[in-house]
């Protein structure tokens, strides 16, 4: 079935709903109009609709109203489903609109505005994605410390190497590895690799030392290069408790060139 414009602005809402969606998979410009309109829609899913139709479409023009959605909407999804489509508008004008959502009291929301900020390459993020590293949620923390890697700021290096090593309260080892916190560890190893700060080197040793987070830690030694991992990279490609480890530290060891 298709709809049109005239089924966005006069059906009945499980007629709005499905012709929000429906312009937004068809793409067509002449429809962002309308479908801003439609973030007013008395019906939630409405909105929702259509602010996953003007992130399909990808036209500037819907930044602002989308950045509205995303501050005022009373409705946790269409906050969610408008901080994704500024994602996908990529346009700067974003940027303050969705480092205010951080703050969100929806944890969704607040996961799809970090996501949106860290491939949005703004400096300005780089200060509330590092507070984010300290949300009491951890997913909203993993996804930070991802966010500051593809933003690639020397900022982040001291920060991400804190919750590389971080136990996050925990006392015994196995609690560590599998506690809710490994991702975080995981990611921000790979961000420090991404960054290629040498005063990453150590943490990253440090980490590599350990159980939990030691594949990427290896493959972060490898990005950056420094010869002082050498004999911890040694060590882990002797002696590594799995193949995935042997085999990202040999893999370090030809990128630095010592084998």
């Amino acid at each position: 079935m298709t709809y049109n414009v005239s089924d966005l602005q006069n059906g009945t809402p499980e007629v709005r709903m499905e012709a929000a969606w429906y312009l937004g998979d068809v793409g067509n410009p002449q429809a962002v109009d309308p479908l801003i309109a439609a973030l007013r829609d008395e019906n939630s899913q409405v909105r929702s609709n259509a602010a996953h139709a003007l992130g399909r479409i990808g036209d500037a023009r819907a930044v602002d109203p989308l950045s509205v959605a995303l501050k005022e909407d009373e409705d946790k999804t269409v906050r969610e489903m408008a901080a994704r489509s500024l994602h996908d508008i990529d346009n700067q004008r974003a940027v303050d609109p969705l480092i205010e959502a951080i703050k969100d009291e929806n944890v969704d929301v607040q996961i799809n505005a970090v996501y949106a900020l860290g491939n949005l390459n703004n400096p300005k993020a780089v200060s509330p994605l590092i507070q984010a590293l300290n949300d009491s949620n951890y997913d909203v923390r993993e996804i930070a410390a991802e966010a500051l890697g593809n933003l690639k700021d020397p900022r982040a290096v001291e920060p991400l190497c804190v919750a590389l090593l971080d136990r996050c309260g925990m006392d015994s080892l196995l609690e560590v590895m599998q506690g809710p916190c490994m991702m975080v560890r995981a990611k921000a190893a790979e961000s420090l690799g991404k960054i290629g700060d040498p005063r990453a080197v150590e943490p990253l040793i440090e980490a590599l030392n350990t159980t939990y987070a030691n594949t990427q830690a290896a493959i972060a030694l490898g990005k950056i290069g420094d010869p002082r991992a050498t004999d911890a990279l040694k060590a882990a490609m002797n002696t590594g408790k799995t193949e995935m480890v042997r085999n990202a530290a040999s893999e370090a060891l030809r990128k630095i060139g010592t084998i």
